[in-house]
């Protein structure tokens, strides 16, 4: 018999605190959105004859994030790399809901 337990913790961050959490959290916010973005633009494009790659995994997402963070965030430095790196895998077709972009589920 297995017996299983949870635990609840309240966080009561200082303002300090609460400003690097609201930090952290738009990193993400600004990573997932980039990375729908650039689907998005490069679907299109492919749509339209354009020979480029979309980049349909996370590890391709990724690669891509490295290729352009100094010019889409130069701030990129002021968060976690974590921050950035989990905003795309929320992005569809690098493993995440591909309906929100028009695909069937399981993506391209």
């Amino acid at each position: 018999m297995c017996t299983l337990q949870g635990y609840c913790f309240v966080l009561d961050p200082t303002l300090h605190q609460q400003l690097a959490l609201a930090s952290h959290v738009g990193a993400r916010r600004f990573a997932f959105n980039w990375g729908l973005t650039l689907v998005k633009e490069r679907r299109e494009a492919h749509a339209g004859g354009e020979d480029v790659e979309v980049p349909w995994t996370l590890p391709a997402l990724r690669r891509e994030w490295h290729r352009q963070k100094h010019t889409v965030a130069p701030w990129w430095r002021a968060n976690s790399k974590e921050a950035y790196a989990s905003g795309p895998v929320s992005v569809p077709g690098s493993g995440g809901n591909s309906r929100a972009i028009g695909l069937g589920p399981g993506g391209p």
